[in-house]
């Protein structure tokens, strides 16, 4: 049998037990032969066994539909292993001529109309004539580093390619280094190669567009630490400060410590890796979330349902499912759960292909996966959604002759994979924060709608593809895109953190300093960004040197703007000027009118006073410092300093003599006038050459003195003898006396708008308030300084007690003795000033008496008389009406003291109404002639209710 047979029945049977079905494939005009060998015993890198390359396809090799997408036709072209070079089509696939040999490294560039440009095996370069383009021989990439190169460019500047290479981990420098490839016309040339990034790296590069559309991210594994560094390219370069995140594990070791899979999802949202220093090699894998606006990488749980060495790790499209390959084992399929670790590894479905190692990619627009059998010369592929909903999988090949597939297929930029069919990109200037966003989509949208919106803010809104919004505030935006053509409608939303904006000119103006000066600066740069490079080589937001030269800084703001300034440091030289340009120091007396003229050189750059002045010359006539700053040139400056003195005498004011002086007539007095001691001379207007003089008469007084420094002052003041002021000698009153019962209080008034106030309560104010009985005094002080004083006395009274009543037949009597009685009935005073009431109705008296100094007594006891018997009522008295005569015969008079409306009513004793007549105010006459004899009740209604009740008797004669 032959040896091609045999490998093919020993697939056909292994893949039959997993349910797959050999097919057909007529890529290149036949029908692929497989090969196969023996199971691999020991995995190494340097002894590969012989494999081959599976690529995993559907029912037929027609391309799947797909919309229009600007960057799958980056993927077409393949060129890795030792000779194998692929042509992706949409209805074929085909060899064409390659000059790669490699082991691992493998990458490709093509332009966005599929044409092959360049690739590499990380140690030569060639184009697409297959030759080594001009400076492509590397020395800090290799053949046999996993995953470890990679075609980069940024869209802003796509004849700029960078190739990032890693160092296979046999070495002991393990560097992450990067080209610069450029295009001239239709050549290229590396600009600068073997430029390291970093030290001690793992072999495998990932890389993804950031989450701006734009720029992108690559990211490394640090080797012997936990430690991911993703680096950002932008339109203007590498930002070689890196985002560090921590990784779960720290792969250490030998070679096989620092070779792994490392994959970004399609999207780029997730990252997984294998965990490579945990024995038995490559059995944990490692799942992080990313963030593709800032870089970090945050971990989310490991798979550890993994038996054998992991050789090849995948997402699918939309994120939904896992693949992981086992080394001679199978391809093992996850449902993806970021959440839930449990249900992700629960969910496992395996499919064995028995006795061969082979390596994972997908396809970028043919929905399939590509499995590398190393050491093989056929190419299978496998329709991915078979792995999902199918229990057969249809294997096609295609053989690649005397080239072999060897264990890394190309490493391609895996955004390029992932064109949505809504996204968009944008651009952020940190310095007027303004975004140019552009719009992107797959089916040819011709309608398009922007919303930008703040919590708590109004959204800003657009309608064309490609907006600009310029955001006057900070904070974090959501930003919404819808696009359309027709019924077809897609949204995409993303965040953008708005920080504040940054001047362009953030380092200050060009400065410098002067020869005669040891100076130094400091530059500041903002603070708190994502990191600082000066052309020093310092690293932090300011730097201070004592150099003159050019300083430029290079900032990478926390949302990855790039801004550089520049500063120029001069020194300047000195030109000769006199020291003292001011002249010496100047003095004269205060009481001089005068004023002197400050000058400084001439022909000055600038002038500064400390008067704020910025001319050549101030004048003034004020006692102080004065100096003056001098500039010769842009950065040197003079300082000169003069004193203006003006003399006085130590602590004298003008009015030193003191204010002017007055006393009372009725004062025999005098006065001391002092002028200030130690003076040189002095001169009254007495003729007195002395110090003090003193004075007893009214007269205008000045004094002149002459100070040891001969300034000459001068002070006045008038001496007058005042009048005693128009008061009455007895200001306070007259004495004042009250009842000792009583609870009150008298206010004790001096004159207004005196000087000052002494009673001899001690109080100091113009009026006093006393309730107690005694002699009370005050001085007053005028404003003249004379002094008035006056007196009262308080006396309190005795009340007399109160009086003792008694009824003697129709009258109430006492025998106290008064000046005034006043007796009440029922508590309304009724009856004269005397010393018995005669009574004329029933009720309840009482009695109060007054004493000659008008003090009144309590109420005397209360006598009740309770009916008319032996009591002669001719008038009945009730409040404020009069009822009269009682008993009457033809006339009833009612007299009423206030207005109102009355009613009044005669009833009988038997409670008939015998007459009801309307009453006014005043004396109402009332006929009741046709009444007859006997006794009646009276009532008096005021409209509200019944104020009168009386028993009136009628005679006939």
């Amino acid at each position: 049998m032959k040896k091609g047979t045999q490998a093919m029945r020993i697939l056909q049977w292994t893949l039959t037990l997993a349910g797959l079905t050999i097919g057909k494939w007529n890529g290149g005009g036949k029908i692929s032969q497989w090969i196969t060998s023996c199971l691999c015993s020991k995995f190494t890198k340097s002894r590969l066994k012989i494999s081959f390359l599976i690529l995993i396809s559907g029912l037929g090799a027609h391309a799947q539909p797909y919309e229009t997408n600007p960057d799958f036709n980056r993927t077409r072209n393949w060129h890795f292993g030792h000779g194998v070079g692929l042509r992706f089509d949409p209805d074929t696939i085909y060899q064409v001529p390659t000059s790669i040999h490699t082991d691992e490294a493998a990458a490709v560039h093509t332009d966005q109309d599929g044409n092959l440009l360049l690739y590499s095996n990380g140690e030569k370069i060639w184009n697409a004539n297959h030759e080594v383009i001009h400076n492509g021989n590397l020395s800090l990439g290799h053949s046999s580093s996993r995953m470890g190169s990679v075609f980069v460019f940024h869209e802003d500047n796509p004849d700029s390619i960078y190739l990032f290479n890693t160092y296979y981990n046999i070495s002991t420098t393990k560097q992450f280094s990067v080209n610069l490839i450029v295009k001239e016309a239709d050549t290229f040339r590396v600009a600068y190669k073997d430029s390291v990034l970093m030290y001690s790296v793992c072999e495998p590069i990932a890389v993804v567009k950031a989450d701006n559309g734009r720029d992108i991210w690559i990211t490394v594994h640090e080797f012997e630490a936990n430690n991911l560094y993703s680096y950002l390219l932008t339109s203007q370069g590498i930002i070689s400060c890196p985002v560090v995140s921590k990784s779960f594990s720290t792969p250490a070791g030998g070679a096989q410590g620092a070779a792994f899979p490392m994959v970004f999802s399609l999207s780029g949202n997730y990252l997984i890796k294998v965990n490579t220093n945990i024995p038995p090699l490559n059995r944990i894998v490692e799942i992080y979330q990313f963030d593709k606006s800032l870089g970090g990488a945050k971990f989310l749980y490991t798979i550890d349902s993994i038996r054998y060495p992991v050789l090849g790790l995948s997402f699918s499209k939309d994120n939904s499912r896992l693949y992981i390959v086992e080394r001679d084992s199978g391809l093992n399929v996850f449902d993806f759960d970021p959440n839930d670790s449990a249900s992700t590894v629960s969910s496992k479905r395996k499919f064995y292909v028995i006795g061969f190692s082979f390596e994972l990619q997908s396809i970028t627009y043919k929905d399939k996966f590509a499995l590398s059998l190393m050491d093989s010369n056929n190419l299978v592929l496998v329709e991915n959604r078979g792995l999902i909903d199918s229990t057969k999988i249809t294997i096609q090949g295609i053989d690649m002759g005397i080239n072999k597939i060897t264990y890394g297929l190309p490493n391609f930029v895996k955004s390029y994979f992932h064109t949505p069919s809504i996204n968009f990109a944008y651009e952020l200037d940190c310095i007027s924060n303004t975004i140019q966003f552009h719009g992107q989509d797959t089916f040819q949208a011709n309608t398009h709608s922007w919303e930008i919106s703040k919590q708590g803010s109004s959204a800003m809104t657009a309608s064309i593809k490609n907006p600009l919004i310029e955001l006057t505030d900070t904070g974090v935006y959501s930003v919404r895109y819808v696009a359309s053509n027709g019924s077809r409608s897609d949204t995409i939303t993303k965040t953008v953190d708005i920080l504040p904006k940054i001047t362009s000119n953030f380092l200050g103006n060009d400065t410098g300093w002067c020869e005669n000066s040891n100076g130094s600066i400091t530059l500041t740069a903002p603070s708190s960004m994502h990191c600082y490079q000066w052309n020093t080589g310092a690293t932090g937001d300011e730097i201070t040197t004592d150099t003159a030269g050019v300083y430029i800084v290079k900032i990478t703001t926390p949302n990855f703007c790039v801004l550089y300034d520049t500063l120029v440091i001069s020194i300047d030289t000195l030109p000769y000027i006199e020291p003292d340009f001011l002249g010496d120091n100047i003095n004269w007396c205060e009481n001089l009118d005068t004023s002197v003229i400050l000058k400084a050189p001439d022909n000055m750059l600038s002038y500064l006073w400390n008067t704020g002045d910025t001319i050549q010359q101030i004048q003034t006539d004020s006692a102080g410092i004065y100096w003056v700053k001098i500039t010769p040139h842009k950065y040197c400056a003079l300082y000169d300093t003069v004193i203006v003195s003006i003399d006085t005498l130590p602590n004298v004011g003008s009015n030193f003599l003191g204010g002017n002086i007055s006393w009372c007539e009725n004062i025999d007095t005098s006065v001391i006038l002092a002028a200030p001691t130690d003076m040189l001379q002095y001169l009254w207007s007495t003729n007195d050459t002395i110090q003090q003089i003193e004075i007893s008469n009214e007269s205008v007084y000045w004094v002149t003195v002459t100070a040891h420094n001969l300034c000459v002052f001068s002070d006045t003041l008038t001496v007058s003898i005042d009048t005693l002021p128009d008061i009455a000698p007895d200001f306070l009153g007259d004495n004042i006396n009250w009842c000792e019962n009583l609870d009150t209080s008298v206010m004790l008034i001096a004159p207004a708008d005196m000087l000052s106030y002494l009673w001899n309560t001690n109080e100091t104010t113009q009026e006093i308030e006393v309730s107690n009985a005694g002699t009370y005094w005050v001085k007053i002080t005028a404003h003249n300084l004379c002094v008035l004083n006056d007196t009262i006395t308080i006396t309190l009274d005795t009340v007399p007690n109160a009086p003792t009543i008694y009824k003697d037949s129709d009258t109430l009597k006492t025998a106290a003795a008064a000046s005034n009685y006043q007796w009440f009935r029922y508590g309304q005073p009724v009856g004269s000033n005397q010393n018995h009431l005669i009574l004329t109705d029933t009720g309840v008296y009482r009695l109060m008496i007054t004493n000659t100094f008008g003090c009144s007594s309590a109420f005397s006891d209360t006598i009740h008389v309770p009916d008319t018997a032996n009591i002669s009522v001719s008038t009945i008295l009730f409040k404020n009406i009069k009822l009269y005569p009682n008993p009457a015969s033809t006339e009833l008079t009612f007299e009423i003291a206030e207005s109102g409306n009355y009613v009044y009513e005669i009833i009988g004793i038997a409670g008939n109404l015998i007459m009801k007549v309307q009453l006014q105010a005043g004396v109402n006459t009332i006929d009741i002639s046709r009444i007859n004899a006997g006794i009646y009740l009276v009532h008096v209604f005021d409209g509200k209710r019944w104020i009168m009740h009386a028993k009136l008797s009628i005679c006939k004669e």
